[in-house]
């Protein structure tokens, strides 16, 4: 079985990977995967349940953290159900399947979206932004005493509320993260939950993608 060649040199690689016998069987893809989207890391595919997204990345990061959440799982993030390295460099990550937040709370996502930029603007070093809940707290209290109590003031507080669950949960993991834009939210279970758990690294090592060794305890389809 061959996933769909792409056009977009960013992630031909991942969208020409032969996943032949043992492997598509293993990931639960069908002979003919639907494509849910690229991005510049990952394609995620519809597995053959209907209830599962199996994700083909890139990214060692992505596949690390989805290893410590499948053995932690967490309210905050989307179930895990299994993680896989792949040939060339390449990983397999099978997860749960959510309404993306765009879709299904598109006022929520743009809040996120919105508290993500504004931290993005005031503090270049990403990913450390120690200080990124006084700057998003700071914006959103100028603004409610500016508008006053709106749909969208509620929202940003939502986001605010969600994001900070998120990070401290990483970080009870030993894993700082600060990717919260909406694109990286989805519905699961009634709530928001993180469903790219990627451009994560361990609070008291080098970035994550810098050691190769990560790889060495994921299981090889």
């Amino acid at each position: 079985m061959l996933l769909g060649a792409g056009v977009d040199p960013r992630t031909e690689e991942i969208r020409a990977v032969d996943l032949t016998g043992r492997q598509a069987d293993a990931l639960g893809l069908p002979p003919e995967p639907q494509l849910l989207g690229c991005g510049t890391q990952a394609c995620a595919y519809l597995g053959e349940a209907g209830d599962e997204v199996v994700k083909i990345t890139r990214d060692t990061r992505d596949a690390r953290m989805s290893f410590v959440v499948m053995a932690n799982p967490q309210p905050w993030a989307i179930p895990i159900r299994g993680v896989w390295r792949l040939p060339d460099g390449l990983y397999a990550i099978v997860a749960d399947l959510a309404d993306p937040l765009h879709r299904a709370d598109p006022e929520l996502a743009a809040a996120f979206d919105g508290m993500w930029d504004d931290v993005a603007k005031q503090n270049l070093d990403y990913p450390a932004w120690p200080n990124w809940r006084e700057i998003a707290e700071m914006n959103l209290d100028d603004d409610a005493a500016e508008q006053g109590p709106t749909d969208e003031i509620e929202a940003r507080k939502r986001a605010l509320a969600l994001a900070d669950e998120a990070i401290a949960g990483f970080g009870k993991l030993g894993m700082g993260w600060l990717d919260f834009h909406g694109g990286n939210w989805g519905v699961h279970g009634g709530r928001p939950v993180v469903i790219d758990l990627g451009l994560s690294a361990p609070l008291d090592e080098p970035p994550v993608d810098s050691l190769a060794e990560a790889r060495a305890w994921l299981p090889r389809l």
